[in-house]
């Protein structure tokens, strides 16, 4: 008997010896990418809508019912159904925001779909690049007076606002228009390098409140915008950088990359595969998923896959030819302040008590802090606050006015960004504006004349 536990020590220690221990690999997430089977190019995502643009040739059907395969029609995907939808819209490049998908006609016109009413109506506007966010449409016009020039078509007047500024691919978030502008294009030294360069672009934006054109100075092609950050790419195999319009600071992610989409905290770049640069964190990641034309909304990533690259048929025709539009879905992260509610305005008086109202829509219970402003002085901050997955909550301070001057303050409210949160404009809830008025003249009284003497 204790000869054979010998003989099986032996052997354990000579497979020892011949095989090292083995251990498991350090587990890593992946990302997996979902396939929605359907042909198409150019996405744009919002809500859980992915608007693209299908080549009747490329699946040889009429989508259109103008009787032959030669267009190119818009069409779009609910990740949160799995329908797919047909608008019968000819259509490229298109742009979705909430229920409107904008998009170009073969003849240069911008067109809008409304997925609640089905309805297409014609702008009349002709140009390229058009993109959509809020009551405007961004583009490129094309014709007299608007050739090369960037334009705002206003959805709520259907008035069109040539802005003066040569660009190209516009990209548009609340105020900020962003595009790429050509030396040769206006003439004139962009970058600062003491030279006009017809192969230099620069970028640049219109700020759609003062109507003023800003040039970053920043050489750029394709460009992004969202909030204050602007991401752009300007040379093959060269990093992504990014400008902030509030500092009117260049910064630089380091990822090599072509073609950014910012989107809250996050910027998403094609380099034959999909990377992501957090701006809050500084670092990059490799998603490892192939794809071009990226788009994202919130945690919704959007993109084309073309099957050769990858060698897989996605779509299920048994066929490996087609390029698919495919998406995946981040962790969700998000808090919100929807509410800012002061208890009085009267200044003079004791201290007004501030009321925010925070939200959480994403999926984690989220730990983070809100602080309380008076234009940007901190009015206070509250930390540690933990708020659960689609749980709201009210949080006070107190505001002691008296020893303010004179004059406007402007209140908010601004929650942190918390790890992995995309959305991040939500984050600042800007009230309104307080006026704290001058004192009386000693001895006047509110009409202007004597004070009554006490009794």
């Amino acid at each position: 008997m204790r000869r054979s536990c010998q003989l099986t020590i032996a052997i354990v220690i000579l497979g020892l010896a011949l095989f090292p221990p083995f251990h498991l690999p350090r587990q890593v997430v992946a990302i997996l990418p979902t396939s929605t089977s359907a042909v198409g190019t150019s996405p744009s995502a919002y809500g859980s809508i992915i608007a693209f643009t299908t080549d009747e040739v490329k699946i040889q059907a009429d989508l259109n019912g103008d009787g032959d395969r030669l267009d190119r029609v818009i069409r779009y995907y609910d990740v949160v159904s799995g329908t797919l939808t047909n608008t019968r819209a000819l259509g490229d490049f298109p742009s979705v925001y909430e229920s409107l998908i904008v998009s170009t006609m073969p003849n240069g016109t911008i067109t809008i779909f409304n997925i609640t009413s089905s309805n297409l109506i014609n702008t009349g506007v002709r140009g390229e690049g058009a993109r959509v966010w809020g009551d405007s449409v961004a583009f490129t016009g094309l014709g007299p007076g608007f050739s090369q020039k960037v334009g705002i078509y206003h959805l709520s007047t259907r008035l069109t606002e040539n802005t003066g500024a040569f660009g190209s691919y516009p990209s548009l978030h609340g105020r900020i228009l962003a595009f790429s502008t050509s030396e040769a294009q206006v003439n004139s030294d962009l970058n600062g390098d003491g030279t006009i360069d017809p192969f230099t672009s620069v970028a640049r934006y219109y700020d759609t409140a003062s109507r003023t054109v800003v040039n970053t100075e920043a050489l750029a092609d394709k460009v992004s915008a969202y909030g204050s950050i602007i991401g752009f790419d300007y040379a093959q195999n060269a990093p992504i950088r990014f400008y902030n319009t509030t500092s009117g600071v260049t910064g630089d992610t380091g990822t090599v990359g072509l073609a950014p989409v910012v989107y809250g905290d996050l910027i998403f770049m094609e380099n034959g595969t999909i990377r992501k640069y957090q701006l809050s964190t500084g670092t990059s990641e490799d998603t490892r998923i192939d794809g071009n034309a990226v788009t994202a909304y919130q945690n919704l990533v959007a993109f084309e896959t073309d099957e050769n690259i990858v060698n897989k048929d996605l779509n299920g025709d048994h066929q490996i030819k087609d390029v698919v539009i495919r998406f995946f879905e981040l962790p969700y992260h998000d808090v919100a302040v929807s509410s800012l509610t002061p208890s009085g305005t009267d200044m003079n008086q004791p201290p007004i008590t501030l009321t925010a109202t925070i939200t959480n829509p994403g999926d984690s219970t989220e730990t983070f802090s809100l602080t309380f402003l008076w234009n940007s002085t901190i009015i206070s901050t509250v930390s540690g606050i933990t708020l659960g997955s689609k749980m709201s909550t009210s949080v006070s301070v107190q505001w002691s006015t008296g020893s303010l001057l004179p004059g406007a303050y402007v209140l908010s409210a601004r929650a942190s960004v918390v790890s992995g949160e995309s959305e991040t404009v939500n984050n600042l809830f800007v009230d309104g504006t307080l006026v704290k008025p001058a004192p009386a003249p000693i001895g006047t009284g509110a009409g202007g004349g004597s004070s009554p003497r006490a009794r």
